[in-house]
Order: structure tokens, then C-alpha cells, then sequence
């Protein structure tokens, strides 16, 4: 809308319009979620949430669309932002669950990799390597 237009609306029309916008971004979030297009979801869900601030569904949108890019950190944001403007939300509460347990359990297999990565058995290795070569440094350096 041009700016003198936009500039000439009563307040009212004004509710009406950011109202309107905001149904239509929720929709098309909603559509860029079922067509499987994450990134589309956020920033019309993020559109949405600039038209109306206290928004579950928006929030609630951008937790399934983080949650589909495997970004769980930020899902669980957005879900927990869902949360807090709905309470009696039942399935956003078990998803919220859902969540963290997924999220647990990630944690615990990256930290199980990394400890198997530096162990005690190959931290020894590697330090005997270490002393191996200094060794040989010094012998050469003779």
C-alpha cells in the first residue's frame, strides 16, 4: 500500500487492515509448512508476529518450522513463547514434552561422540605420540 494511502487510514481501518494481514501470513505460513518449505514458513510467520504481537499460532508455526530445519534450540523458544500466550494448550504442553526429550537425547549422543572422540585411551596415545616426537626433534637436532 502506498504510503499516502496507508498514512490517510483512520485507526480504526487501520485495526482492520493488521488484522487482515496478519490471518493471511498465518495462512500462508501454514501452506509453506504443509508444502514442506521451512525457511518461507518463518518469515511469514515472523510477518504475522509484526502485525500482532501476542500471536500462540505464529509462535506455534515457527516452532515446527525451526523443528523441521533440525534447529531445536530455537524451537524451543518460540515453542515455549506458545506456551506461556495459550496455557491450556494440552498438545502444545505434550509437544513441548516431545521436544525435550528429543532434544536430551541429541545432547547425550553428541556428548557420548565427543567423549569417545578425546577417551582416556586415546588421550594416552596421543600424548606418547607427543613424547615420540619431541624425542625425535631432539635426536635430530643433535
Amino acid at each position: 500500500m502506498p504510503k499516502p494511502q496507508k498514512d490517510s487510514l483512520t485507526v480504526e481501518l487501520n485495526k482492520k487492515r493488521d488484522e487482515i494481514l496478519n490471518i493471511l501470513n498465518l495462512n500462508v505460513a501454514m501452506c509453506m509448512l504443509k508444502k514442506k518449505m521451512p525457511h518461507e514458513t518463518i518469515k511469514h510467520a515472523l510477518e504475522a508476529i509484526t502485525f500482532e504481537k501476542n500471536n500462540p499460532k505464529a509462535y506455534y508455526r515457527l516452532f515446527l518450522a525451526y523443528k523441521t530445519i533440525n534447529d531445536l534450540d530455537r524451537a524451543k523458544e518460540n515453542l515455549e513463547l506458545a506456551i506461556k500466550l495459550e496455557p491450556n494448550d494440552a498438545a502444545m504442553r505434550s509437544e513441548h514434552k516431545k521436544l525435550c526429550a528429543e532434544k536430551s537425547s541429541k545432547e547425550k549422543e553428541w556428548y557420548s561422540k565427543m567423549n569417545g572422540f578425546y577417551g582416556k585411551d586415546k588421550l594416552s596415545k596421543i600424548e606418547d605420540r607427543d613424547q615420540e616426537e619431541t624425542l625425535l626433534r631432539e635426536k635430530v637436532k643433535r
